[in-house]
């Protein structure tokens, strides 16, 4: 048990053939400023400017694609008379003359007795229930009937 150290000696294994750096080269990595960090920021730079590369490239396709699907769905501009339905010029007409009615009903008069009647009557509601509007619905819903055209 004795013969042999019974902890391992350290080894150093030599090269067979001398290992020697050039000056220049030691120079080099002494003064270069590069390290792995700056390294991965450089490769995070230049991916990040592909991307935004190719994204502006799918960004115009896209706006390129809605333009001729805009285009393709809006018929050709022509006559007025022939995009306006018979449905849509008889309601024209009829908001047409009930407007006329009501400005040579209230003409020299200013507002329509009925509509100043219930006007008053929502403001004396709104006044009553003062911070409950909802109360005076059914006036409010009457003083608009009477408004509307």
């Amino acid at each position: 048990m004795g013969a042999k150290n019974s902890k391992p000696t350290e080894r150093t294994i030599l090269p067979s053939t001398p290992v020697t750096f050039s000056p220049g080269l030691l120079s080099a990595i002494e003064t270069s400023a590069e390290s792995d960090s700056t390294r991965a920021v450089d490769t995070a730079i230049a991916t990040q400017s592909v991307l935004t590369s190719e994204l502006e490239k799918l960004q115009k396709q896209t706006a390129e694609l809605l333009a001729a699907a805009r285009d393709s769905s809006v018929p050709p501009a022509s006559d007025n008379s022939s995009l306006a339905s018979t449905e849509m010029l008889a309601k024209l007409a009829s908001l047409e003359t009930k407007l006329e009615t009501r400005l040579k009903s209230s003409s020299g008069k200013g507002v329509e007795p009925d509509v100043l009647v219930k006007r008053q009557g929502l403001a004396e509601c709104l006044i009553a229930h003062k911070g409950k509007p909802l109360k005076c619905a059914d006036e409010l819903q009457l003083f608009k009937e009477s408004l509307a055209l």
